[in-house]
């Protein structure tokens, strides 16, 4: 498989799919891609789904090693029970890692994507997020609920993160803003899990 032309359909899936959602016909992405068959897609990954797959794989690795050493520095640290610290292992990574190797696309892809069912087998539950995995069961352990309360902060976390960051996103690349510290994203979440619970819970 030329690696050239299927890392060419990850990046032109990856920015197609977050400036026009998942739906987009997958023969523009060959042709963005620069691929003359309009079934490269298929050639390559299989499906969509498996497209998907792969664009998400490919971040991945490298988000989970940088979750993990700054677990593993928590816990150096005695904090490997501190909300917001947790909280930050899930959130810096996603605002800084990506675009280490250039891409400006793939919070916005992720925030297209996390309703489809290739995401949610793949997602934060599934082996390959072992890190973040960890991280979720730690805070599942600290927050002060239990029950369903605690099944809907950990499900909210995920979708709260993944716009606020895909929003971050957007900040950078479409308007120029002034990014948003890292601080204030922590913050953001963690006052999300942390606020009491609603009459009714």
């Amino acid at each position: 498989m030329p690696r050239s032309s299927r890392n060419a359909l990850l990046d032109a899936a990856e920015r197609l799919v977050a400036e026009h959602g998942a739906d987009i016909p997958l023969r523009e992405i060959a042709v963005a891609a620069g691929q003359r068959n309009n079934s490269a897609v298929q050639y390559h990954f299989d499906s969509r789904d498996g497209l998907i797959e792969a664009v998400l794989a490919r971040r991945l690795v490298a988000l989970e090693a940088r979750r993990g050493e700054m677990l593993a520095d928590l816990e150096a640290q005695g904090r490997e029970r501190d909300v917001p610290a947790l909280v930050r292992v899930l959130v810096e990574p996603m605002l800084l890692v990506p675009y280490a190797d250039g891409a400006t696309h793939y919070a916005r892809f992720v925030d297209r994507v996390r309703h489809l069912e290739v995401f949610r087998s793949k997602g934060p539950a599934d082996p390959s997020w072992p890190v973040t995995g960890r991280v979720l069961a730690a805070l599942g352990e600290e927050l002060p609920f239990s029950g369903r309360v605690l099944g809907r902060r950990i499900e909210n976390l995920v979708v709260v993160l993944f716009s606020l960051v895909a929003e971050e996103e957007r900040r950078r690349v479409d308007d120029d803003e002034d990014s948003t510290p890292v601080d204030e994203t922590v913050a953001t979440v963690t006052a999300m899990l942390l606020a009491p619970a609603g009459e009714g819970a």
